[in-house]
């Protein structure tokens, strides 16, 4: 018999009323085949610790123990992720899971207003946003964020999207000159754009 292993580790930034199953009421059955990967690298910002944990039956867990290394994690990574359920260290978890959840909705919608982009695959549940630039490659736009602005993004040319890029959900200060280097760079590049036409047009009418 198999066993269902469900990726939850973006499950702390989803908002949508019943966007997720209730894996943690399925697994109260300890019949139910359910196991949940969870992280502290996306919402408690412990990417650098390489720590999460699972959550599944007692059966399940009883058998990861047993075949686990005894040494996966050090002490450093185990003392960071205990501090996270210690009432400061908890409040201070989920205030800055709420900033990040709303600061990505603020860039979301600048990114619905500005003209040079769109939302094709929708809002976020994660703590990245992917959009796409019609005008322009994400090579391109990467290349400029970061060669003008110091800015890095991940562009999804090779997940087969050429045209879009995908941006961590930072601190607010962060977003806001991400968001103004990004408008920066696309108000060039249709510059660009309309210069190269109206050159162009201009040698064409003199042949």
């Amino acid at each position: 018999r198999g066993r269902l292993v469900m990726d939850e580790v973006y499950s702390d930034f989803c908002v949508v009323p019943q966007g997720l199953p209730d894996t943690l009421k399925l697994m109260l059955d300890d019949s139910e085949p359910i196991i949940s990967l969870r992280s502290f690298s996306k919402s408690a910002g412990l990417a650098g610790f390489r720590i999460g944990y699972i959550i599944a039956s007692t059966s399940v867990i009883s058998a990861a123990d047993t075949a686990s290394n005894p040494f996966t994690m050090s002490r450093p990574a185990l003392a960071a992720a205990n501090a996270l359920f210690e009432p400061e260290g908890f409040a201070i978890w989920e205030s800055t899971r709420q900033v990040q959840i709303r600061d990505r909705k603020a860039l979301e919608d600048k990114l619905q207003e500005l003209p040079e982009t769109n939302l094709t695959f929708g809002n976020s549940s994660t703590n990245f946003v992917v959009f796409e630039t019609p005008s322009m490659l994400s090579q391109d736009l990467a290349q400029r964020l970061l060669t003008n602005h110091g800015i890095i993004v991940r562009p999804c040319a090779s997940w087969g999207f050429p045209k879009h890029t995908r941006v961590s959900v930072g601190t607010t200060e962060e977003m806001d000159k991400f968001f103004n280097a990004l408008t920066e760079v696309l108000q060039q590049n249709e510059s660009q754009k309309e210069t190269v036409a109206v050159g162009g047009g201009a040698f064409f009418e003199s042949l």
